[in-house]
């Protein structure tokens, strides 16, 4: 099944990981030492926080529709050579290269959480949930619209609510990341068709915006010490803040509306979306090896070139991949 904006998401979706984690916490310059720096890294990564939501409400979109004739055997092996041998091979990548002189009590203690390294807990949600779309296409096709609405809202709400209360990434695992997303999967199914209302994608727009300030201004006051530090930033900026859900769902929204042709080099670079994810957090550490990095001649201007050019040379990259034999599966091809 092929979506008329798919394409797009993706590559918006992509452009918006890479922000965050150019802008990331890591990477910003100190509130106190360079302020204006830190705000520009802090509104660009508030702006960005719906991408792993919004990548999943497509992959609902695409996947749960229950007239797909598909037995579960046959779709699970298909979904193993899409998102199961990424994850061994990048598991074992990001975990060799991390850690030169072997395994320490920490990366133990991230693998079980299912964060191997920092951007590769996607592929533990995907595949949780790629393992529970057969049973919830059968759930689908007996219910109603308004059922469905209910129910991805509810699982949404629960997930909120649970990350709310419980929030420390020590109380998440490898074999649980998925549970959360449930409603977001829901939802992406439930939202996929445009509604031809001009104010639906301007209603996205203020959802986007104003949930975006409150993550903007939220982060400006966790940089102030507030405390619980882990909590607070769950609360603030995690998937499951209320903030985060009306970004994505207004994202999601707004590109289901508004793309209605979608150009030959967006469909290009989707096509490439999976592999850049995986090899980025590699290129961004050799890019600030050598000095490029959000700090370089400020976050201003140090932002863009190192966006821009984290996306050439992974781009570049991963197409050389998937031109050598053997390769493309490991990049989810």
């Amino acid at each position: 099944m092929r979506l008329a904006y798919g394409d797009t998401v993706r590559v918006c979706g992509l452009l918006a990981v890479l922000l965050i984690h150019v802008c990331g916490f890591g990477r910003r310059p100190p509130l106190d030492e360079d302020t204006v720096g830190w705000w520009v890294c802090n509104v660009l990564s508030s702006l960005s926080q719906w991408a792993v939501p919004v990548f999943v409400m497509l992959s609902g979109a695409l996947l749960l529709n229950p007239d797909r004739v598909e037995t579960p055997l046959a779709f699970a092996r298909k979904r193993f050579f899409r998102v199961g041998v990424p994850l061994l091979f990048w598991c074992y990548f990001y975990l060799s290269w991390s850690n030169p002189n072997g395994m320490t009590p920490t990366s133990w203690s991230f693998l079980r959480q299912g964060r191997p390294y920092y951007h590769l807990y996607f592929l533990f949600i995907v595949a949780g949930l790629y393992l529970l779309t057969p049973p919830l296409r059968a759930l689908i096709r007996f219910l109603g619209d308004r059922e469905r609405w209910w129910l991805g809202a509810l699982a949404l709400t629960v997930a909120a609510a649970t990350v709310f209360w419980r929030s420390k990434a020590e109380d998440r695992t490898a074999w649980t990341l998925f549970v959360p997303y449930i409603g977001y999967y829901l939802l992406g199914f439930s939202l996929k068709r445009r509604t031809g209302d001009p104010l639906t994608p301007l209603l996205g727009l203020l959802g986007w915006i104003l949930g975006a300030a409150y993550v903007t201004f939220g982060e400006w006051a966790g940089a102030a010490n507030v405390q619980p530090k882990d909590q607070f930033n769950y609360v603030i900026n995690g998937h499951f803040s209320p903030a985060v859900i009306l970004e994505s769902l207004g994202v999601f929204v707004c590109l289901r509306e508004w793309v209605r042709r979608e150009p030959k080099n967006i469909t290009l670079l989707a096509q490439l979306s999976m592999g850049i994810y995986l090899l980025h957090p590699f290129l961004l550490e050799e890019l600030a090896r050598s000095g490029i990095s959000n700090r370089w001649h400020g976050p201003a201007i140090g932002v863009p070139v190192t966006v821009t050019l984290l996306l050439g040379l992974s781009t570049l990259s991963v197409y050389l991949i998937q031109r050598a034999p053997f390769a493309k599966v490991l990049i989810g091809g």
